[in-house]
Parts: C-alpha cells; structure tokens; sequence
C-alpha cells in the first residue's frame, strides 16, 4: 500500500488515476480547492485535503502530517509546478535528512507531461530523445514550448526527491474533453442542420493516441515502480495507437448522426496554439514502461470504438 497525493484529483485523468490507484488497495489523497470538490472525492474514497497550491503552502503541513510517499502533479500550469517543487523541498529536507543513517525515504513526484513535447515526426520517436533542446530532431508546438525547460528542473531534483515524468499522448475516452475541439464544430453542424463544418485541425495529422483508462494504470505501474523507475531514464512515454485524425473525426460525425461536409482549417496567430498543438503528428508507444513494470493497456485503438467515444463525449457536452 502506497500513500498517494494527486494533484489535480478532481480532474480528468487525475480522477481516473485515482480510482485506479483505489482499485489496487492504494491510500489516495486529493487537493481539493472546495468543501464540494472535497465531499466529491470522499464519496469516491479519496481522502480530500483542502488547499490549493496556487494560494497557500498550508498543504505541505498535511503531506507531512500523512507522510505521503508519492505525489502525482497532474495540476497543468507550470507556475502550479514550481511553486508545488518550491513547497515540498522543506517537506523532503526534513524527511531525508530524518532518514540519512537507514533506507532512503525520499518523496516521489510523479509529472504529468505530454507527447507534443516531441514535436512532429511521422517517422517513430522515443522517449529516450531529448527535446526542446538544438540537438532535438523537431521543436514542440508553441502551445507547449516551456515544458522541456520545466521537465529538466523537476528531474533535477534527485536529491530531494525520487522523480519521473509521464507524458500521455493525446487521451480519449468518457468524457474527452480535449476532443471538443473537433467535435464541437461537429455537434453545432448537427444542430443547426449546416452543410459543412469547419474544424479547426491539420486534416493531414496522425496522433499518438491513449484511452483514459490506460493513462489511469500507466501512473498505477509508475507509483507502484517509482524507486526503479527513477534510477533509470526517468521519462516514460505513454501511447497506444497511430491513427488519423480525419478519419476518427469522419466516424464520429458518423457516429453523431451529422451528414454534412467536414472541412478543415487551422487559424493563424494566438487562436491557432491549441489547434497546431492538437494537429502534432507523433509516432510514439509505452513500450519502455512495459518492459520495465509490465504495464498493460487494453484499449488499442480509437477507431474500432470512436462511435462510443463520440457519444460518451456528447452526452457529456448537451
């Protein structure tokens, strides 16, 4: 039994982490900003502690409290990020230091990254390479350009902490949010009964792709290897397919009943950073933590299932 804190427990896949890290008998915390955020994640057996780590450092004193051995920052903002590293370093100080003449007890810290930090690539990439750097074959997209910088100062931390970053490629499944982007066109096509929609993505993109659920025991299999995984090139990326994105966005308008035309265009300037970022063409897999914790995904493709998936998403955007 791992004593876990996920930051970010009330969202997408920080909850979906959370009931897999249940489900194999871990004891789970959550930050929770509000007295409902944290009712919401009792009621999922997750213990809530309230605070936020953008306004207080009063947290810290609970993770110390619980001696929490590992914490998943699934949070976003990178300020999020150095402020949490900023808060936990007097945390870890004391417990390393308490344990300097016995087994090392070092805090884990766990990052929820992402693939675009490879850039474009059709041809295979590996979370071996180093990026955002000049000997990095491709650059991320703008959209994400800062997250090398800050994957290299929590790596650089191995003397307070046992560090890892994961980096799930683009994640489908339940809810999908991030699939707003070409679903919603989609949906207000349907709607307003339009003859064509315009979607704001590369009609030429093929994604690295991974179900909720498989990102949700790709950081079970982490937490549960931390002290091997952090010894050996802590990065691990995690996909499990290749697919085009034309062709999901085609099944799902299918799936959504729309019949119109699918057009496709990426605007220019600030509103196109997202949209460039989604269009990432990447050609990744999770075959290193495989090998490494015999992590096993179990949904391999979107395509075979994408008219669940569009209507999962469209019962919870209506």
């Amino acid at each position: 039994m791992v004593k876990v804190l996920i930051i970010g427990a009330t969202g997408y896949i920080g909850g979906a982490t959370a009931a897999a890290l249940r489900k194999n008998n871990h004891r789970v915390y959550g930050l929770a900003r509000t007295a409902d955020k944290a009712k919401a994640l009792a009621q999922n057996e997750i213990i809530p502690i309230e605070g936020s780590v953008d306004e207080s450092d009063s947290y810290a004193k609970e993770i110390e409290k619980h001696a929490i051995d590992v914490i998943i920052d699934i949070a976003g903002p990178p300020s999020t990020t150095q402020k949490l590293l900023a808060d936990l370093a007097p945390v870890a100080e004391a417990r390393n230091k308490k344990f300097s003449h016995g087994p090392s007890n070092k805090i884990g810290f766990i990052y929820c990254g992402g693939m675009w930090v490879h850039g474009s690539s059709v041809d295979p990439v590996s979370d071996l390479e180093l990026v955002g750097t000049d000997r990095a074959t491709t650059n991320p997209p703008e959209l994400v350009a800062w997250r090398p910088a800050l994957e290299d100062t929590i790596l650089s931390k191995t003397d307070l902490f046992d560090s890892i970053v994961v980096r799930p490629a683009l994640v489908y499944g339940g809810i999908s949010p991030i699939w707003g982007l070409p679903w919603g066109p989609i949906a207000a096509g349907l709607s307003s009964n339009a003859s064509s929609v315009t979607i704001p993505v590369d009609a030429e993109a093929i994604a690295s792709l991974i179900h909720v659920d498989d990102v949700a025991t790709g950081f079970v299999a982490a937490v549960e290897n931390l002290p091997i995984l952090s010894k050996t090139y802590p990065v691990f990326d995690l996909s499990t397919s290749f697919e085009p994105v034309a062709l999901i966005n085609q099944l799902a308008a299918r799936a959504l009943g729309y019949k119109g035309k699918l057009e496709y265009h990426v605007p220019d300037g600030p509103d196109g950073l997202f949209p460039r970022a989604f269009g990432t063409t990447l050609n990744s897999s999770g075959s290193r933590l495989t090998a490494l914790t015999g992590w096993r995904p179990t949904k391999l493709s979107m395509l075979s299932e994408v008219d669940i998936y569009a209507q999962a998403w469209l019962a919870a955007n209506n």
